[in-house]
């Protein structure tokens, strides 16, 4: 993915690589989401560490993608037992007022 890279970049060379800017990157070593290490003042990525960042992304886009579509069929599910359950109750409430 990252071939054309040295095994360390700067952070110049990853925010080149994963296309976002200085500030992005320097938040994503502070929080640790992106694996780093300093060397003096100056923040070094492992290429590692960039290909297991895209990977984390992409499985939190699909763990969410998946929850999103969970979560839409029980709503779906839920809203048919409420309009079955209704339409027994309202059901049995017409032939008891016509006893």
């Amino acid at each position: 993915m990252f071939e054309n890279y040295d095994d360390v970049l700067t952070v110049e060379e990853a925010c080149e690589a994963l296309k976002i800017g200085y500030n992005a990157m320097y938040e994503l070593l502070n929080t640790g989401k992106l694996k780093g290490y300093r060397n003096g003042r100056l923040w070094r990525i492992p290429r590692a560490a960039l290909v297991e960042y895209i990977r984390n992304c992409t499985n939190k886009q699909k763990r969410k993608a998946s929850a999103a579509v969970s979560a839409c069929l029980l709503l779906m599910t839920r809203e048919w037992y409420y309009r079955r359950t209704f339409h027994v109750i309202s059901l049995f409430s017409c032939t008891r007022s016509r006893l």
